[in-house]
């Protein structure tokens, strides 16, 4: 399935660079992403930015990439303001939109991402996947799901420095916080 929208108002680049998500990477001429166990290649030609996926995958990354809602309209009103760095800002990042995430796998992000770098966010997040979570296969590039809770709970029942360790994830010495990881996971 192919969906199509307004370049000017759907950057790729600018939407998934900025922070908002680590399960992407570079792929053809755009970015292969990968959400809620779903996978989709994004790219612009500069007029129409365009999202393949799988056919019963097309509502799910049309709402995932905040489709239904009309930026024009947003920086418009921004732009009324007449404020200078408002305005420049609003026309600057026209191209960026606020992504619809799985709650639970943004939520797991944001606690990995706490004092790292983007580069170590998505290898970590990346081992986790690939240790606990589901193989899948899109465009003829495997990737894994991100595990659910009920996935991850039972870390919370061994110890998770030991899980950790046998994933890759961390090594011993440096994970900490046992406890507040189990109330993380099994709350």
């Amino acid at each position: 399935m192919k969906i199509d929208y307004n370049a000017k108002y759907f950057n790729p680049q600018d939407v998934l660079e900025c922070g908002q998500i680590f399960r992407f990477y570079p792929y053809k001429q755009g970015y292969f992403v990968i959400s809620r166990g779903k996978a989709c290649y994004v790219y612009s030609d500069g007029v129409k930015t365009i999202i393949e996926c799988e056919n019963g995958d097309g509502e799910y990354f049309y709402n995932f990439f905040d489709l239904t809602r009309e930026y024009a309209a947003i920086i418009d009103i921004a732009t009324s303001y007449n404020i200078p760095l408002l305005t420049r800002s609003a026309q600057s990042a026209a191209g960026l939109r606020l992504l619809n995430q799985d709650s639970e796998e943004m939520l797991y992000s944001f606690i990995i991402s706490q004092n790292n770098n983007i580069p170590r966010i998505k290898g970590i997040i990346s081992r986790i996947c690939e240790g606990l979570g589901e193989k899948r296969e899109f465009l003829g590039e495997t990737y894994y799901a991100f595990p659910r809770r009920k996935n991850l709970l039972p870390l919370a029942k061994i110890s998770l420095k030991t899980a950790a360790a046998v994933t890759g994830i961390v090594t011993l010495p440096k994970l900490r916080l046992y406890s507040r990881t189990t109330v993380i996971l099994s709350g």
